[in-house]
């Protein structure tokens, strides 16, 4: 019969010296990672024989999990091409979309004092 685990008390960790917490942390992180891995290879053990019984792989559970998100949605009108929304008044070969940064010349005309509804196509007909 295994000799019974030593109970640490509040008492026994309030006296240890901070090298000796730490010693003593690092050794507590090393049990509860190798109960972790030892628990995981259980489950995984466990879950491998009924599967086997029922005559599967374990291959089969990936087709059956979700799978995991890449974290950003992918915008809707992702690659589709953008009609030009604004233009320059004073030059019609100068175009700029709804999205993105502001090129030079639309920049200019605003700083200068121009209001951007000015440069919409649709209020130039």
């Amino acid at each position: 019969m295994a000799p019974k685990p030593k109970t640490i008390t509040d008492t026994d960790i309030q006296a240890l010296s901070l090298p000796d917490a730490v010693t003593l942390r690092e050794t507590i992180d090393t049990h509860i990672k190798t109960l972790q891995d030892a628990q995981k290879d259980d489950i995984l053990s466990q879950v491998q024989d009924l599967l086997g019984g029922a005559g599967l792989d374990v291959s089969v559970l990936s087709s059956l999990l979700p799978q995991p998100s890449t974290g950003r949605k992918a915008r809707s009108d992702a690659g589709v091409k953008q009609a030009p929304y604004y233009r320059n008044p004073d030059d019609h070969s100068q175009v700029a979309f709804k999205r993105g940064k502001k090129p030079g010349w639309m920049r200019e005309l605003i700083d200068s004092g121009m209001k951007i509804e000015v440069l919409m196509i649709e209020n130039q007909k």
